[in-house]
């Protein structure tokens, strides 16, 4: 598949270095093929010798993670991490859907989340 790809992305290439600026539109044509379905990361994991469930594997990624059930209402949440960098931070309520609020780290472990309202809910940081 990349052998079919890479001459499309060279030419386009040349042609914004030709012209000298970044084009608004480009036209790309040619056949893609999807590939065979192969194993997943999960998958080869095992393959390898390790044994454990799914979240086991995720932690041994490396990728430090953290998860924050929140409890309480609030409009405010302070949450004590210890992963020791500024993390990013994606929220939801108790429905799972996503919310937006004003996130200020305190340190390199602690973060606080400000809401307009107060709801309960998970805060989950990477």
């Amino acid at each position: 598949m990349s052998k079919k790809i890479t001459p499309i992305i060279g030419r386009l290439q040349n042609e914004i270095k030709i012209k000298g600026k970044l084009q608004n539109e480009v036209k790309v044509s040619g056949r893609l093929t999807k590939g065979g379905k192969g194993d997943s990361a999960y998958d080869i994991w095992l393959k390898d010798g390790n044994t454990g469930t799914i979240r086991d594997f995720l932690n041994s990624t490396g990728d430090n993670h953290f998860l924050h059930n929140q409890t309480l209402i609030s409009n405010e949440w302070i949450v004590n991490h210890g992963l020791n960098k500024f993390p990013s931070v994606t929220v939801v309520d108790s429905a799972e859907t996503v919310v937006y609020g004003e996130v200020t780290y305190l340190s390199k472990n602690k973060v606080k989340i400000n809401f307009s309202g107060g709801f309960s809910g998970k805060a989950y940081l990477n």
